[in-house]
């Protein structure tokens, strides 16, 4: 499963608010995952989540509400 659990939307949020406030901040997104799947799988989901925060952050209502 990519989406992370449903406690992920508040500090997301947070973090949305603070890049706001400190527009100069520059942010490295980065996947993790366990060693359950095959190293292929493994890279793929990763990569996936990484998107999914990154998608979560650019897409926020907070950041909607000014660009």
């Amino acid at each position: 499963e990519v989406a992370p659990s449903t406690t992920y939307k508040e500090p997301l949020t947070m973090l949305a608010n603070l890049l706001l406030n400190h527009a100069e901040t520059n942010l490295l997104v980065v996947g993790h995952c366990d060693v359950t799947g095959t190293p292929q799988f493994n890279k793929k989901l990763s990569l996936k989540r990484a998107d999914f925060i990154k998608d979560f952050l650019i897409f926020s209502p907070v950041i909607a509400r000014v660009s």
